[in-house]
């Protein structure tokens, strides 16, 4: 099912591609795992069409279920930044990895500059991070709970064998994380921090309920923050503590 997501997913990128800069911008446009390499004329033109693209949240449906998706794109102007096929496909990668060092969901004109990047730096993806940071983390929706994402850190502290383990365990919410007995009382807590504090976060404690029933005293660094896929979202950082 992953790989027949990906294959609608990746034509659907082109055909907004091709939608969205039109015939006479776009010359070729090649789809690669890392992102889209594209080469235009009217540079001027693609940049603007290419600012309205990125600006607006993107989404497809498979099997039922809405999903949500960026774009990341490299591109060239033809002829006056490059000619050839090996010089234009050299020139757009470069652009494109200068989008991913930027961020997701896009776009960079080629520069010279852009060749004496270091590549190694992609080699810290957001998932390295996140996997290797001293500390629990978790995305979820503000409005029902919902989990985004979870790194390993918060799995293992749960006492789960997996992340669908702990999906499974959490019915995919982030209340039943929560002591019961304290559930109500934390979400409160978080919820009025986040919403008057001025920098919307909240340093809340409570406690958590593992899967092997134990109650395990956190304190959970949580910040509100609006996306525009999925509406307000809290972003938190759990730390264990001491106690019972």
């Amino acid at each position: 099912m992953a790989t027949a997501m990906f294959d609608v997913l990746h034509g659907l990128r082109g055909k907004i591609l091709a939608l969205c800069l039109g015939s006479l911008t776009l010359l070729g446009l090649t789809m690669g795992a890392a992102g889209v390499y594209a080469v235009v004329q009217a540079a001027a033109e693609a940049h603007d069409l290419l600012t309205q693209l990125t600006g607006r949240p993107q989404h497809y449906i498979f099997n039922d279920i809405k999903q949500s998706f960026t774009i990341s794109l490299g591109y060239v102007s033809y002829p006056d930044q490059a000619q050839g096929v090996s010089e234009l496909m050299r020139t757009a990668d470069a652009a494109l990895y200068a989008t991913k060092l930027k961020g997701k969901n896009g776009f960079s004109r080629y520069a010279a500059e852009q060749e004496q990047v270091d590549r190694a730096k992609l080699s810290f993806s957001l998932r390295d991070i996140s996997q290797n940071l001293p500390g629990a983390i978790l995305v979820c929706k503000a409005t029902d709970g919902q989990i985004l994402y979870a790194n390993d850190a918060l799995v293992r502290l749960c006492g789960c064998d997996g992340l669908d383990d702990f999906m499974a365990y959490t019915r995919g919410a982030f209340p039943y994380l929560l002591d019961p007995a304290g559930r109500t009382q934390a979400q409160a807590e978080i919820q009025a921090k986040t919403v008057t504090a001025a920098d919307h976060k909240a340093s809340t404690r409570c406690r958590i309920r593992t899967k092997d029933d134990r109650l395990q005293p956190v304190r959970a660094i949580t910040r509100l923050k609006s996306s525009p896929y999925h509406g307000a979202v809290y972003y938190a950082v759990i730390v264990e503590e001491e106690g019972g």
